[in-house]
């Protein structure tokens, strides 16, 4: 994704954190891993459908819940990680 795509995904609505270059290393029980590309920390479950609708087609998107039973190579990840975690809290089958 360019900057002209991460900036149009940026412009307005958003309420949760996107962040450039995200050390995934704060994100993992074994606190080691490179960075992956963008990440995304929605607000909501609404927060989260508009930043998916605003990302490209071709994007590659991995989500992330806790991080305990992951592993990420030193490499880093290409493409958005979107954390759940704070999203999913308040999300019901009712």
């Amino acid at each position: 994704m360019d900057m002209a795509e991460l900036d149009n995904i940026e412009a307005g609505g958003l309420r949760g954190r996107l962040t450039r270059d995200e050390p995934m290393r704060r994100h993992v029980s074994w606190r080691a891993g490179g960075q992956a590309d963008q990440a995304y920390t929605p607000a909501d479950l609404d927060d989260l459908r508009v930043f998916l609708q605003r990302l490209p087609p071709d994007e590659p998107v991995l989500f992330v819940g806790l991080g305990s039973n992951l592993l990420v190579r030193d490499g880093g990840l290409r493409g958005t990680v979107v954390f759940t975690h704070n999203a999913l809290k308040r999300f019901s089958l009712e």
